[in-house]
């Protein structure tokens, strides 16, 4: 802030004030927020208004706060959007329809496969379960490359579509494997630097690779959020003391964050790669609470499940 503060660059200033107060509202220093908070309130800027306050997840920890809920009735355009007096909130408040759509969604960057699906009902049911039991944080699917793994969330994720998502607020789908290239894959950092963004972290570069993660499971964590990771084989450790262990801290810390505190499901699925066994979940190198990590694994494709390939 004193590298170039508000009084001789108003429009930098300001931005800066902006990113800090949210990078401290995901700290966990609500003083320290809205000190910047109400710093920018007094004065005109192109960043801090209704629209970003209403719907950023960055400000999700200060929702609760009185201070912020005077903050958005300030800039709200009109009257009508302003909290209403205590008689009229009981009549015309509602909570949210369960058949309403996410507020925003992004898995372009899933593989894309064939629709047909057979035997497969038992796999289905599973995410089904996993999806409905608020317990649940984190969801493994382990199984031989080319058994259908992609094929089989692809078509969950159109039955959730066709159901409004069942209450997910946010979903965001990435891939490890660059589709139609020669098995390249994207790195961790990639990832990092495109969820960050995507989920409102006012800069993605900044911090260690673990604060990073942390601070994305932090703003997926907020809502209910489905979050789909699909081939993290190549980021994990191969055979050896440490086989099948993520080897990435930001991936590590965002996991470990999920499994304990997440309000939504993470989905990752990812192949056995030759292993004699599936590996359980706890061998990412997550410590999660009993009942909140559960795993799909098929150690061979039976002839009566599967995909048909177009």
């Amino acid at each position: 802030m004193r590298m170039r503060p508000i009084s001789e660059d108003a429009v930098e200033g300001s931005n800066i004030a902006y990113k800090v107060a949210i990078l401290y509202a995901l700290a966990d220093q609500p003083d320290l927020a809205f000190e910047q908070l109400h710093i920018l309130a007094r004065i005109p800027n192109l960043f801090l208004n209704y629209g970003g306050l209403k719907t950023n997840p960055g400000w999700d920890p200060l929702r609760k706060d009185l201070r912020f809920e005077k903050l958005l009735a300030r800039f709200a355009p009109n009257q009508s959007l302003q909290k209403p007096p205590s008689g009229i909130s009981r009549v015309r408040a509602r909570k949210p329809s369960a058949s309403s759509e996410p507020n925003k969604i992004s898995i372009a960057r899933l593989p894309v496969t064939g629709s047909d699906l057979f035997g497969r009902e038992e796999d289905v049911a599973f995410l089904d379960r996993a999806w409905a039991n608020k317990d649940v944080k984190v969801v493994t699917i382990v199984a031989w490359a080319g058994v259908g793994k992609s094929t089989l969330v692809n078509h969950w994720l159109r039955k959730m579509a066709a159901d409004h998502y069942r209450s997910a607020e946010l979903i965001f789908g990435w891939s490890f494997y660059r589709q139609g290239t020669s098995g390249d894959t994207s790195s961790a950092d990639e990832f990092l630097d495109a969820a960050l963004t995507w989920f409102g972290d006012p800069d993605p570069r900044l911090g260690t690779a673990w604060e990073k993660g942390e601070r994305l499971a932090k703003l997926v964590a907020h809502r209910r959020t489905l979050l789909i990771l699909d081939g993290l084989e190549p980021l994990q450790n191969p055979p050896g003391p440490r086989e099948g262990r993520l080897r990435e801290p930001s991936l590590q810390a965002l996991l470990r964050e999920l499994a304990a505190f997440n309000k939504g499901a993470l989905l990752n699925y990812h192949a056995d790669a030759g292993r004699r066994y599936c590996r359980p979940p706890a061998d990412l190198g997550v410590a999660p609470q009993p009942g909140t990590t559960v795993q799909r694994c098929r150690t061979e494709g039976a002839p009566s499940a599967g995909c048909k390939r177009r």
